[in-house]
């Protein structure tokens, strides 16, 4: 799916931030921009891997990863796999630069894409139903902040990255924060630590994580028994789950399924 959205002088003018395209679910094409892509790009790979080849060289990526383009910045990408699916939000606006200079945005950069996959769905859904553009810019906002933010937090610790990728590999398990200490190879004080540097703890990012992936079964899943999906996600019982969840999303994970 690709959608370009209309947006007006008046949006273009004075919203600090506005979605330009959105696309899903998209079997990418071969793409040379030696002069660089028009707006600014945050792009997911869904499937397969694609090759990205700058003036600093080349990198393959695999799916999962996200992926941050700079306007204006000379670059090529293509499948490396027949399966190579996208989806992305592009963007721009009279905000977007001095947003960029705050976090010393690199014209290029990727990471893990997993934390942030469900912001950029809700874009796309957004964009879909037609929201209002300052309602669509809130969403650009949360997606972009969020990137760069985690981005920034990776390069601040590699301990901290390797934490949540274990994090983010085993929720579905009963994991324990001396689980992920033990796989990190530091103590768990010190893991309690550098989850609070950046205003979190082991256990509100697993939570997190899990939450993240409940969404997504509800979404995905229409016909998956509530029960089901809690045990998929690390959950002790249905109930437990229905608890976190309506305390984080302010609704039932059957009223997020029925609205979304």
């Amino acid at each position: 799916m690709f959608l370009a959205l209309e947006n007006t002088a008046r949006v273009r003018e004075y919203l600090p931030l506005y979605i330009c395209t959105v696309g899903e679910d998209f079997t990418q094409r071969p793409a040379h921009r030696p002069k660089g892509a028009p707006f600014h790009h945050i792009f997911f790979i869904e499937k397969g891997a694609g090759r990205f080849v700058t003036a600093s060289g080349e990198v393959v990526l695999e799916a999962g990863r996200a992926v941050f383009m700079q306007k204006g910045f000379p670059i090529s990408y293509e499948g490396v796999t027949e399966d190579f699916r996208t989806g992305w939000v592009t963007f721009d606006g009279t905000g977007a630069e001095g947003l960029l200079q705050y976090f010393a945005a690199e014209p290029f950069s990727h990471q893990n894409g997993a934390p942030l996959a469900e912001l950029c769905r809700a874009c796309v859904r957004a964009a879909k139903r037609g929201q209002a553009p300052e309602v669509l810019a809130g969403h650009l906002y949360s997606l972009v902040t969020a990137y760069f933010a985690e981005l920034r937090a990776k390069r601040q610790s590699p301990v901290l990255e390797l934490a949540k990728n274990y994090i983010e590999e085993n929720y579905a398990g009963d994991l324990a924060v001396e689980d992920v200490a033990s796989a990190t190879g530091i103590s768990a004080s010190l893991l309690y630590r550098l989850f609070r540097e950046e205003g979190s703890t082991p256990l509100a990012y697993l939570r997190s994580v899990r939450l993240r992936r409940a969404k997504q079964y509800l979404l995905e899943n229409p016909k998956m028994p509530i029960a089901e999906i809690a045990a998929r996600c690390g959950f002790s019982d249905s109930a437990y789950f229905c608890k976190v969840f309506r305390d984080a999303e302010h609704v039932t994970p059957g009223a997020y399924r029925a609205v979304m």
